[in-house]
Parts: C-alpha cells; structure tokens; sequence
C-alpha cells in the first residue's frame, strides 16, 4: 500500500516538474517542444519532397523550352509579347516533366533508380494517352503545351501521385513481388481507365478544369496568400526552408492563375487574378520575413557582431536571400525577432492584395526573376510604375514594424556581450 502511495506522489511531483518547465521554458522552447515535431514530419512527407523536387528540377527544361519556342515559334509580334507567350507555353513542358520525375522521385530510394526510371516512363506514357487527337506538328504542340500549362500540370501531379503511391501500396502488401511487375500492375490498373475515358470521347482536361475551379478561386484570395506567406516564415522559424516546402506545393497551382493573366493580357482584357507566384516574392522584401529592414538596422547597430553579421548579409538580402542573416543572427529560433518575421509579410500581402483589388496597382503578367531588388522587382513583373510606389510603401512598413523589436533585440544583445566580458 506505501509502495502504491510513493508511486502515485512520484507521479503527481513528475507532473508538476514538467509543468514547471513548461512555464519556464519560454517561448522558443514552446515552439521547440510542440510545433518543430509536427513541421518535421511535414517537411518530412515523401510526396511534398517529391513534388517539391520535380518543380525545381523543372527550371532547366523550362528554361530551354522558352528559349526555343521564342527563337522558333513564336518570331512574329513585339519582344515582350514574344517572350510572355513563349514563357506561358513552356509552362506546359512542366506538367510533362511532373509526369515523368515525380514516379522516380517518390520511387528511387524505394525500387532503385533503374526501377524507378522505368516508373517514370510509364507515368510520362499515362499523360500522353491523355492528349486530345495529337498531331505533332508546331501548331498543334504549342496549342496543346497552352493546355497543358493550366490544368494539366494538376492532372500530371494527381496521376503520377496516384500510381507512384499504387506501386508502393503493392510492394507493400506483397513485399515478395517483383518490383518491375508491380510498377507495370500499377500502370495497367491506371491505364484502363483512362482507355475507357479516351474512348468515351471524354475531355479529361475540361473536366479537371471544371473540378479545381473552386481551388482556384479560393487560391486567389486574401486569406489563401495570408496563410501561404505565414507558413513560409513560420517554417523558417525551425530551420526548414519554407519557400521549398510550401512554395514548392503551391507554385503548380498559382503558375495556372499567373497564366490565365498572361492570356487575358493578350487578349486586351482585364487580367482576372491577384495571387500569382511574384506577389509571395513581394512580401519577402530581403528575403523570407521581410528581413531586409532588419539587416539595415544591423547595420548601424551598437553590437560589433550584428554589425558584422550585417555587412556579410546587406549584398545578399538586396537580392531576397537571407540564410546569412537567418543562421548568421540567428533569426532562427529567435523569440523577439519571431514576431516581426512572422507578422510583417502578413501585413504586406494584406496592403498589395486590397491594392490589385480596387486597381490602385497594376496585376502581374510577368514572372521577374526573384533576385531582382524590390522595388523593381514589382516593376518588372507589371511594367506599372504605380507598383513602384505600393513597394516603397511596403519597405516603409516593414522598417516600422522591425523598429521596436530590432531594439529589443539589440538591449538583449549588449547585456550578453556585457555578461561575457565580465
């Protein structure tokens, strides 16, 4: 009975302990303790490492494909329409590479790269059934990449996912089959439906079109960019690269709005969409978290190492990268510069967004790359120079918002060096 006694107290003193430490440990040891453990596992999930690595691997082919398309099709028209609608069409060449890379990607560590190859062709096989009365001739591709740069790089995300998690199930339940068995069960169990579809006359891509409608017009609110650009920051706050693990997700999805922009701007129409991919790069002024204030005021700070940590970040944050800044400061982990690092990029999506919207800017159609310095960046991307002046705000904002914390941070930074030199 005293043994059952002492064993109920030790429980009862072992909760009160950690809920001590829990009160003491602050709030970096809080965010440690109960929000690091589910971010990991997150950026830790085998098709967000999977999609997130066949949209950046895209980049090259994308590249290679504008320059073609600008130089061999489309040699008619002005440069600037030149270049959009060959940027717009090897959009398309995306979708095509989401089908081939995404099974191998999800694949290679579980089947072997040859297996995981073979997997990727029959992916790459399964989109092309899909293709409307192919032709092959110029016209009819460069039509069809138009297509395939709206929904059909959802269609090829949602496919490929699909039969590169049928393989894994198979393995899964008959772990003694053949790998190269089960990769080509996978593929006729997906094969046969899309036949039947192809024979039906049925337009797999009107249909996708119709079904992530809603997504689409929910992707394009002020909520979606809040949450987006906040999950960025947020991610960064553990170490973990938000623009690769949200942005990667996402980007398929807003590349679709950004191209429905450059086609209503060719068309002379009023381009429909706010949250394309280059409004996240406008509330990441320096850098995911808008850090770029900050390394200014590191700049002139009283601590010879902010100081120092400024002068090697200042080059990089002019052109959006901060890691220097990030593992340099550190901002990660940070429990003061947390707030403006979360809070700023917030505020800024909500000030460009209510700008698009009641058309005191101008909405993108170009898609800048991101190491341009703001506020040209917002420039190229609109070619409005009203845009040029919603940036400068911005910047001010962010300056007024990292102000008080920066100094906070600076106070805390002093009495350590002080408590470190005796």
């Amino acid at each position: 009975m005293k043994k059952a006694d002492d064993n109920e107290q030790n429980k009862y003193s072992s909760e009160v302990a950690n809920k001590e430490d829990e009160k003491n440990m602050g709030f970096a040891g809080w965010l440690e303790k109960k929000i690091f453990p589910f971010l990991s596992k997150l950026n830790e999930l085998k098709i967000l490492q999977s999609v997130r690595d066949s949209v950046f691997s895209s980049i090259p082919l994308i590249v290679v494909g504008f320059i073609l398309l600008f130089f061999l099709v489309f040699n008619t028209g002005t440069y600037a329409e030149r270049a959009i609608l060959s940027f717009s069409s090897a959009l398309g060449l995306l979708g095509i590479w989401i089908a081939f890379y995404l099974p191998i990607a999800m694949g290679k560590e579980r089947d072997g790269k040859p297996a995981a190859i073979c997997a990727g062709i029959f992916g790459l096989t399964l989109l092309a059934v899909t293709f409307p009365d192919p032709q092959f001739t110029v016209k009819w591709m460069t039509g069809f990449l138009q297509v395939l740069s709206k929904g059909g790089i959802i269609l090829a995300m949602v496919m490929s996912g699909l039969y590169s998690g049928l393989i894994g199930k198979i393995l899964k339940y008959r772990p003694g089959l053949n790998k190269y068995l089960a990769i080509f069960l996978s593929f006729l169990a997906m094969l046969i439906p899309l036949i039947l579809l192809k024979i039906s006359h049925v337009n797999i891509y009107h249909w996708i079109d119709i079904i992530i409608a809603p997504l689409m017009k929910a992707g394009d609110t002020l909520p979606a960019a809040m949450i987006i650009v906040f999950l960025m920051s947020l991610f960064w706050l553990f170490g973990v690269h938000g623009s690769g693990v949200v942005g990667g997700a996402v980007l398929p999805f807003y590349l679709i709005l950004y191209n429905e922009n450059v086609m209503a701007h060719l068309a002379g129409l009023p381009l429909p969409h706010i949250v394309t991919p280059s409004f996240f790069i406008w509330s990441m002024i320096g850098g995911t978290g808008a850090t770029l204030p900050l390394c200014i005021y590191m700049l002139f700070s009283k601590s010879k190492r902010l100081k120092k940590i400024a002068r090697i970040s200042i080059l990089p944050s002019l052109v959006n990268i901060n890691e220097p800044l990030l593992f340099g400061t550190p901002i990660i982990m940070n429990p003061i510069i947390a707030i403006p690092f979360l809070l700023t990029p917030v505020v800024i999506a909500v000030i460009n967004y209510a700008a698009l919207y009641y058309n005191l800017a101008g909405r993108i159609f170009i898609i800048a790359p991101f190491v341009i310095p703001q506020p040209l960046h917002a420039y190229a991307c609109t070619l409005d120079v009203r845009n040029v002046v919603l940036l400068i705000i911005d910047i001010v904002v962010a300056f007024l918002i990292y102000y008080p914390f920066f100094r906070m941070f600076e106070v805390e930074e002093m009495k350590e060096m002080r408590h470190e030199n005796g």
